[in-house]
């Protein structure tokens, strides 16, 4: 589905380049760690196409039309809950602050409304996410809390929901461990996917040594992820390559850099390779 720049959700298939780690800070949110944080949070994209018509509308930026129908649709069945997610979307795609608390609302409906959706239950985590960046810290933490929940049951309702697996690793990472993040989960989250999807589990364990500082380390990983024949695996190793270049150069090293680079464009085809 629509994805959006980093802003959280990119246009294209997977994350976008993660911003600078923050420093932790022990024992409480520290307003850097947690800008970082919404920041990777901004990186997700939707992990299934719920209705091509509205799809369409959202890629094309033709919001007022897409509201149009949604609005429709809803005239027509207050529960359509396809309609109330695209709804939801379009003030999160959109960054728009003054929108987020309906966006909640719209998607804590529809998660009522389909409790087993896991594409619900990730989005509902999103918009918490981008609610927190202008909450209060206590109402922050209440809220980050929330994101949490919601990736682990988007994840829980289906383990092979990669956006979910992604989101919630990025969790980890950045967060503090007051609000329950870690680098001992996010290690076990990679390693759970390795019996569901080699490509992705190399893509995580890769991310979590970028994180760790361990640039050589990761570039074994990454060297090792194969043909993804899922769309949005293919676009999170993308996204990792790109990452990974950029770690290298900040610790100087360009030779590998360069190689990280060479090995990116050449497993670019035309299928998978990104508009310049």
């Amino acid at each position: 589905m629509t994805a959006v720049p980093c802003r959280w959700f990119p246009l294209r298939a997977g994350g976008q380049v993660r911003p600078t780690p923050a420093a932790r800070v022990p024992g409480r949110l520290g307003t850097a760690r947690f800008a970082a944080l919404i920041g990777v949070l901004l990186a997700g994209h939707l992990s299934a196409q719920l209705d091509p018509a509205l799809e369409g509308l959202l890629d094309a930026r033709q919001d007022e039309a897409a509201q149009r129908l949604i609005a429709e649709r809803l005239a027509r069945n207050p529960a359509d809950h396809v309609a109330l997610c695209y709804g939801a979307m379009i003030p999160l795609l959109r960054g728009d602050a003054a929108r987020f608390d309906e966006a909640i609302e719209r998607m804590e409906r529809c998660v009522e409304l389909q409790p087993a959706e896991s594409t619900y239950r990730l989005w509902l985590g999103r918009a918490y996410g981008l609610k927190a960046q202008s909450a209060g810290v206590f109402s922050a933490l209440g809220l980050v809390h929330g994101v949490r929940t919601e990736f682990l049951k988007a994840l829980e309702l289906d383990p092979l929901n990669h956006d979910a697996r992604h989101d919630l690793l990025q969790f980890y990472l950045r967060a503090p461990r007051i609000a329950g993040g870690g680098m001992g989960k996010a290690r076990a989250l990679a390693t759970d996917c390795e019996p569901r999807d080699a490509n992705m589990a190399r893509s995580l364990h890769a991310l979590i040594l970028i994180e760790e500082g361990a640039i050589d380390a990761a570039w074994q990983q990454a060297a090792a992820i194969g043909t993804p024949a899922d769309g949005r695996v293919a676009g999170y190793a993308r996204t990792l390559f790109r990452d990974l270049a950029a770690a290298a150069r900040v610790k100087g090293l360009a030779d590998l850099a360069a190689k990280i680079d060479a090995e990116a464009r050449r497993r670019a085809t035309p299928a998978t390779a990104e508009p310049p």
